[in-house]
């Protein structure tokens, strides 16, 4: 595994591929197998091959009795039936009280929401919203009902982006994505890129003015970059950008910030 972690980084995929069939036939425990998957998911979405990454995430899953239903029509079902259970399992609960869950214990299933969460972009990039909405629900369940660790914040603002999309409520998608920012503070940043720029660009704009998203997009760009998150680090940099327009910038400094961030 840590040689075909090295070929992913390394960005040499053809070699990565060919350590994935030799690792594929040998590892003997579903743990190493999710994380080889997870290694797949990271390789693929380097390339683009999102759909490819989906049907790898897909089969890994199954590991841990989690199956991603392959119809819109299923996944709008098993959205409703996710939706039902979060909100039996939230019993009517502020969003605050995700900042105290208790610890995930169980590694084969902490590995399983990482595929999850993993794979959310991949669906919103393939315009599947259904599949989003139902990983994200699904790991929001996960989450209620064996525990949270680092990834927790990533789980709690993909949430408050779903319950937006399906709701329309904002405030109570505010709530829960102000929640994911404290949590991810409380943990020690272990995911500031992701979870601000979820805040920042799908999120924040309808209840707060844009300028106070600025600092948050520098905080992300620096984070991303410095813990090599470098896919929401860029993110965080058009963002900045999109906000400082949004917000008044004038056209020269807009331009001028927008070509460093380029370089």
């Amino acid at each position: 595994l840590v040689l075909a972690e090295c070929r992913m980084l390394t960005q040499d995929h053809a070699a990565f591929d060919r350590e994935v069939e030799g690792l594929a036939a040998r590892l003997r425990d579903d743990e190493h197998r999710l994380q080889l998957a997870m290694l797949q998911l990271v390789s693929l979405d380097a390339r683009l091959m999102e759909n490819e990454a989906i049907e790898v995430g897909r089969r890994a899953l199954r590991l841990v009795g989690i199956e991603l239903p392959e119809t819109p029509e299923q996944q709008q079902e098993a959205v409703g039936a996710e939706f039902a259970e979060f909100q039996r399992l939230m019993a009517g609960r502020p969003a605050e009280v995700l900042l105290d869950l208790p610890p995930l214990r169980d590694r084969r299933l902490a590995a399983a929401m990482q595929i999850l969460f993993r794979l959310a972009p991949d669906a919103h990039n393939t315009l599947q919203p259904a599949l989003f909405a139902l990983m994200a629900l699904r790991n929001a369940n996960l989450m209620l009902q064996h525990g949270g660790d680092t990834l927790a914040p990533g789980i709690i603002v993909t949430l408050a982006l779903t319950l937006r999309g399906m709701t329309g409520d904002s405030v109570t998608a505010d709530a829960f994505a102000r929640t994911a920012v404290a949590l991810d503070a409380k943990l020690g940043h272990p995911l500031t890129a992701s979870t601000t720029f979820v805040y920042t660009y799908f999120l924040r704009h309808w209840l707060h003015p844009l300028d106070g998203a600025l600092q948050l997009n520098l905080d992300g760009i620096r984070a991303g970059f410095e813990m090599g998150d470098i896919q929401f680090g860029a993110y965080h940099a058009a963002a900045y950008v999109i906000h400082l327009l949004g917000s008044g910038g004038g056209l020269a400094e807009v331009a001028r910030i927008g070509g460093e961030h380029l370089r």
